[in-house]
């Protein structure tokens, strides 16, 4: 079930789904253990709903994925007006290629090891840079081009096609689900994990580990993806963090943790997600500053914008305001920036301070529109700004970009 406006906010989608389940609100509400004047504010788009853990139990209670109350992802602005807008489908097609099913058929396509290696590199610069029109149009072809390459190739050759191929396969999940293609994503870091198997590298393994922790994620399974990130974590310690580990495979297991603490939050589990920060917090001091290895933005600053993002989740936002507020992340890549702003704006408008918040979101949008734009907090928070009673030009106009303003 699916609800197609747009404009209205998580809560104005839950009365739209309750009510065509013929559910009452007296029921929703006693189920999800909570007052009936809390679900009348909520279903009225007064009470703001942010908490993905609280999403999570109105969806699963109406029978419904949690994407069916977030709203259909917004993808990113295509360059060319009037372009064909059928990205997914063609990144789905690539994903799913039959011939990749028969041995000896070879997909015809670039199989230059070398080459694609470069391709690989610019493609993920631009996911981290935010570019997501760019993306959208390289990965399917890459996905294919890789495909070929690991079945045109043997012997040492085919295992770096493999390890590459592995890469292509992890920018897939994360790309996919940050556009709500959830189980597509799943697909995707499954398939790379196939790969990296086989070239016995244990880094990549940690990379496509943490990719599927944001599937699961992404599809409200977080105490799956806590485990499965702390039992990676556990088990590749031994290789990426032995004595004379380089910065690359600290990176992959840090980060390990790292999404394994933003589950745990999500999921409630304090105690759980604190220690996963903790370990996190370790080895990024063992690296010692900010880096950018295997494209992981993995180091202190990129651990500490993780604790506010925690915080948030534990429905702690003066904490997070606090720790958010002296947090510098100018030095940081556009995606975690961005990302940043947008977890302080969700604990300014927790706060009451709403005017922050939209500020906050301004401030993100300057640096990357297409994810500022597209993100669901930031959409939230702006689809209540413009039902207040002054809802400042500033807002409007970002909902007019937004697109978030009834026809």
């Amino acid at each position: 079930m699916t609800v197609t406006d747009d404009h209205l906010t998580v809560g104005q989608r839950t009365k739209t789904i309750r009510e065509r389940r013929g559910m009452q609100q007296e029921v929703l509400a006693a189920l999800l253990g909570r007052s009936i004047r809390w679900l009348r504010e909520v279903e009225a788009g007064r009470q703001p709903l942010t908490n993905i853990n609280v999403i999570r139990d109105i969806a699963r209670v109406l029978d419904v994925s949690i994407g069916s109350l977030l709203g259909d992802p917004v993808l990113a602005d295509w360059e060319t007006p009037g372009e064909r807008q059928d990205t997914i489908p063609a990144l789905r097609a690539a994903l799913t290629d039959w011939r990749g099913l028969i041995p000896g058929l070879v997909p015809e396509g670039q199989s230059d090891v070398t080459a694609l290696t470069h391709v690989v590199d610019a493609i993920w610069t631009d996911y981290q840079e935010s570019r997501y029109a760019r993306v959208h149009d390289r990965l399917p072809l890459l996905v294919r081009n890789v495909g070929s390459a690991v079945r045109s190739t043997s012997g040492a050759d085919r295992r770096d096609a493999k390890r590459l191929a592995a890469r292509t396969h992890q920018l897939a999940a994360v790309f996919l689900t940050k556009f709500g293609e959830a189980d597509l994503a799943w697909t995707a870091a499954c398939r790379g994990l196939d790969l990296a198997r086989d070239t016995d590298d244990s880094a990549t393994l940690g990379a496509l580990y943490r990719s599927a922790g944001h599937t699961l994620i992404a599809s409200g399974d977080f105490e799956g993806a806590a485990g499965l990130c702390e039992q990676a974590a556990t088990t590749l310690g031994p290789v990426l963090e032995r004595d004379d580990a380089n910065g690359h495979d600290l990176s992959m297991n840090g980060m390990l943790w790292l999404v394994g603490g933003l589950a745990a939050a999500k999921a409630g589990d304090r105690p759980s997600a604190e220690h996963f920060v903790g370990e996190a917090r370790r080895l990024a001091a063992r690296i010692g500053a900010d880096a950018n290895y295997g494209f992981s933005a993995f180091g202190p600053t990129n651990v500490e914008i993780h604790a506010v993002a925690v915080e948030a989740e534990l429905d702690n936002p003066l904490r997070a305001l606090a720790l958010g507020e002296r947090l510098d992340v100018t030095g940081m890549p556009v995606e975690r920036h961005v990302r940043h702003r947008l977890e302080v704006a969700r604990a300014r408008f927790a706060t009451g301070d709403l005017g922050g918040a939209v500020s906050e979101i301004l401030a993100a949008e300057h640096v990357a529109p297409e994810q500022a734009r597209s993100h669901r907090l930031g959409r939230e928070i702006i689809r209540h700004a413009i039902r207040g009673r002054n809802p400042g030009r500033d807002a409007l106009n970002l909902a007019a970009r937004m697109r978030l303003l009834p026809n």
